[in-house]
């Protein structure tokens, strides 16, 4: 599935910082914020493989001077976070416990 405006917005908005792969805080809320952005769209565990060369994608244009492989090892970390993020929302949502994460 496409992602959204809303989840590339989401997803330049953290991409797009030079710190993105430092584990800042404002970074990982950034990354949080792309990530709920995702399950908005997906409602379920992305396509991993989709989702690194999108990743991958955007990081290099946004910062061409980045590098492919650097840019693909960290998005490598950075997807499986997301990754065990979505499963965990599923799992939520399959046991039915999925709003209690708002309250």
């Amino acid at each position: 599935m496409p992602w959204s405006p809303q989840t590339t917005t989401a997803l330049r908005n953290w991409i797009g910082k030079p710190t993105w792969h430092t584990s800042h805080p404002l970074d990982e809320q950034r990354f949080y914020r792309f990530i709920a952005a995702v399950w908005r769209d997906e409602h379920g565990i992305w396509n991993e493989a989709l989702a690194r060369e999108t990743m991958v994608r955007e990081a290099m244009s946004l910062d061409p001077e980045i590098g492919r492989e650097f840019a693909e090892e960290e998005v490598d970390l950075w997807r499986s976070k997301g990754t065990l993020i979505l499963d965990f929302f599923s799992n939520m949502r399959e046991l039915g416990m999925l709003g209690s994460l708002a309250e």
